[in-house]
């Protein structure tokens, strides 16, 4: 019979974790992966053999703005995982020469959430069987779980606080340069974080952890840096 592998961490949530639960589970799976190559990007290949994931790319719509991915049981203690990379607005909205980048990056990062959804699954049979049900709440630890699977929070928390270090983070880990922004800002709760389209001063925010006053923050002492071919620009200042 095929299953996880003894090295996945057997185990389901029967309530919604908090934070220290949350990332003891990352910090155990990152380990069964990655073993002590923590500053290298995560191998989802060998997460999905570990844990028992078989993971299709389907259409589900997700430019639509409808499903990005959708996770079911099977049988052996395994699970489907459906992911559909398309980002909102469809592929037409993104530049042709940085779209085999974005999918890679949406591909991983789905994949990591649905491997957490997992965990609110019993694994201690034939079939999966959900022991919690899906929230609002759970998408959030979902996504938690995905970034700093992804992009290590004691890698973040050693980098300078500076823009530069997003873009690091965004290539060492292979993830999205939202993504890393996001992990960044989540390790360094002093620093007002954003990414722009183009320039700041145009106010075209695509995200921040200071929503409020973003289009302020790069008249303020702050660092930057522009991604040419993906024309967006990070922004770190203190708060």
């Amino acid at each position: 019979m095929s299953t996880a592998g003894s090295a996945w961490p057997h185990l389901g949530f029967g309530q919604l974790p908090d934070r220290d639960a949350l990332r003891a589970l990352v910090e155990r799976v990152r380990a069964a992966v990655m073993g002590d190559r923590e500053g290298e990007a995560l191998d989802v290949q060998r997460l999905c053999e570990i844990g028992g994931f078989d993971v299709e790319e389907a259409l589900l719509h997700g430019g639509e703005g409808r499903l990005q991915a959708l996770l079911f049981p099977k049988a052996e203690n395994r699970f489907s995982v459906y992911v559909d990379p398309e980002p909102p607005g469809g592929w037409t909205a993104v530049e042709p020469e940085v779209q085999a980048e974005l999918r890679e990056h949406r591909m991983r990062f789905r994949i990591c959430h649905e491997v957490a959804h997992s965990f609110f699954f019993d694994r201690g049979g034939e079939l999966p069987t959900a022991i919690v049900g899906t929230s609002d709440a759970q998408e959030e630890i979902c996504d938690r779980f995905a970034s700093e699977l992804l992009v290590p929070r004691k890698v973040s928390r050693a980098l300078e606080p500076t823009a530069l270090s997003i873009v690091e983070l965004h290539a060492r880990f292979c993830v999205s340069l939202e993504a890393a922004a996001r992990a960044f800002a989540d390790a360094h709760g002093n620093l007002a974080v954003s990414l722009f389209l183009g320039d700041p001063e145009a106010g075209r925010l695509q995200w921040s952890n200071r929503p409020e006053q973003p289009c302020t923050l790069h008249t303020a002492p702050h660092s930057l840096a522009y991604l040419e071919h993906r024309q967006q620009t990070v922004l770190v200042a203190a708060t």
